[in-house]
């Protein structure tokens, strides 16, 4: 499985969201999101890749189950919007 792992980062150059995109042997992706809280002292990279990374395999694990077997978008209220 591949991953990719990029950052959105404040004018202070913090890392504050943190993106994970996973692609699988058969083509499918999934992205994973975590966005740091500014209660926090300061964004931990590792942190927020463990969580990123985790919402993304979460995702797979949930497309496969979809009712909508064409896409990778896990929520029936999307197709609704």
């Amino acid at each position: 499985m591949d991953e990719y792992i990029y950052y959105v980062r404040d004018p202070e150059n913090r890392p504050m969201v943190t993106v994970c995109l996973l692609a699988d042997d058969d083509g499918n992706h999934a992205r994973g999101v975590a966005i740091c809280s500014l209660k926090e002292t300061g964004p931990d990279k590792s942190v927020g890749r463990m969580y990123a990374r985790g919402r993304a395999l979460r995702a797979f694990r949930k497309a496969r189950k979809n009712i909508h077997k064409s896409s990778f978008v896990n929520r029936e209220e999307a197709y609704k919007s």
